[in-house]
Order: C-alpha cells, then sequence, then structure tokens
C-alpha cells in the first residue's frame, strides 16, 4: 500500500549486490526469517530495522516482531516520508472525506491529490479530525480481552471538550458491525465503508490529525503516522501497559501517546 516498495528492503539470506541500498555504504536493509504477520507487525520490523541499520551503519539481518519504536525512535520523520501511500489509495479516502465535510454532495470522481494535499484539504474545512481504530475480530476469537464502549467515548469525549463540537470522529475496525451498532447515532461520527480494505483505512487514520486506539499494532501505527495527540488503552490507571501485551509502558509507546486515567 505504500509508496515504499516493501519488497526492495526485504532481502533472505544473504546481502547481494542487487540489494537496493548497496551504493550507499552506509547502511543497507535486510530482513531474514521475517515472521509474516499483518501489516502492524510488518510496519514494525521494518521500521525496527531501518533504524537499527541506521543506527549502526551496517547490514542488519531480523528476525520477529521487534514492536519498540525506541528502535527507530531518531529516524521519526524518515519512517513518515518511506510510509506514504500510494495514490490510487489517497484518492479513494479523499472521496470518503469530501463526502463527508462538503455534506455529501461530493460526486464520486477520484482526481489525483497526494496525501500532504489531502490532510490539508481537511484540515482547511474548519474541522478537527479524529481518526479511531477498534480491534476487536482475533483478540475475541483467541478469548482475550478487548476494549470497552466506555474508552471510546470518553476518548472521545475528551477531543469535543478539547476541540469543540466540530470535531469529526472517523471509525475503523475489523469489526465495523459492531462500529455501526454501538456508535453509529452519535453525532459527527462516521464509519469507513466495508468495502475499504485495512490499507485504506490505515491511510484514513494517517490523514486525520488525531487519533485513538484501543489494542493492537495496527491502531499504534495509525497514530504514529498521523503526527497528532494519541488516546490509547491500557490496563488499568494503576498498570498503564498495553491492554495486550506485557512489555513496558516506555518501550512501546511512544512519548506523545498518552491515556485517560478515567478510561478502564
Amino acid at each position: 500500500p505504500f509508496k515504499i516498495d516493501l519488497r526492495q528492503i526485504i532481502r533472505v539470506k544473504t546481502p547481494s549486490p542487487s540489494c537496493p541500498y548497496i551504493g550507499n555504504r552506509s547502511y543497507c536493509l535486510i530482513i531474514k526469517g521475517i515472521q509474516l504477520g499483518r501489516l502492524g507487525n510488518n510496519l514494525f520490523t521494518l521500521a525496527s530495522t531501518y533504524g537499527l541499520a541506521r543506527t549502526h551503519s551496517c547490514y542488519l539481518y531480523a528476525d520477529g516482531g521487534w514492536q519498540s519504536y525506541l528502535y527507530f525512535v531518531n529516524y521519526t520523520n524518515e519512517i513518515r516520508q518511506l510510509f506514504t501511500f500510494r495514490s490510487h489509495i489517497v484518492s479513494e479516502v479523499a472521496v470518503f472525506f469530501r463526502y463527508i465535510y462538503k455534506n455529501r454532495t461530493e460526486t464520486s470522481s477520484k482526481r489525483h491529490v497526494t496525501q500532504l494535499e489531502l490532510k490539508n484539504e481537511i484540515i482547511s474545512s474548519g474541522n478537527t479530525w479524529v481518526g479511531v481504530h477498534i480491534r476487536r475480530g482475533d483478540y475475541l476469537r483467541g478469548g482475550k480481552n478487548v476494549s470497552s464502549s466506555n474508552f471510546i467515548l470518553n476518548a472521545m469525549d475528551y477531543f469535543v471538550k478539547k476541540y469543540g463540537n466540530k470535531t469529526i470522529f472517523i471509525l475503523t475496525s475489523d469489526d465495523k458491525r459492531y462500529c455501526k451498532i454501538t456508535f453509529g447515532n452519535l453525532t459527527n461520527t462516521y464509519i469507513s465503508p466495508n468495502t475499504f480494505s485495512p490499507a485504506e483505512d490505515l491511510a484514513i487514520l494517517t490523514i486525520c490529525q488525531h487519533t485513538i486506539f484501543t489494542i493492537g499494532t495496527f491502531g499504534w501505527w495509525g497514530g504514529f503516522l498521523s503526527s497528532g495527540e494519541v488516546i490509547h488503552d491500557i490496563k488499568s490507571p494503576k498498570d498503564p501497559r498495553p491492554r495486550e501485551v506485557g512489555c513496558a509502558r516506555e518501550t512501546y509507546f511512544a512519548p506523545w501517546f498518552s491515556y485517560l486515567n478515567t478510561t478502564t
């Protein structure tokens, strides 16, 4: 889904002259034995590999998830520039954004617009845009805990109080039926179309100004790429670790990610 061709920086076994970065001897990215999870997991592995290779000016072999922003914290802007979306994805979500802020008068025309142009366009509409990601499906099937609706409602209330009644929420999820039932009647709240792929949902989160996310790496990347304020869920106010993992908060959540003491 991204402009960077991920296949160009994934290599197996040993470095070779075909590596696209071989001419730049300061670094070359090599990923060996990558455990291919879903989109968020792969982005963590790629970003971590990029950051470590840049830090140590080396060829790097990586296995597993490497799910800590500390591996690439010094290259945040570079990562955001690498992980920009292809034009057809941006054009698709542009129609959806315009349908919302132009009061459903936008035609289906998918005229070309860059990711930055679209972000500036929606900001100029006078609204504050908050992307929301709610992960449920695989966690429920696996018998794991998921975030409550109260967490989402409290986080939304936080943004409304801060930015006023022109705050617009766009919900993305792997359980959009739940979103429609639970949040579908709320003012200024929209749910991404069922036809949207995970790439298009992540593009929505990235283009919004701020982010709310429950659990999982997909929502994490939505918050990271959006560059705005991020509200996330935690185990409890007394245990501010990620709800779904046991790692320390400071190794998983970036410094500008925050949580609400009122959430459960």
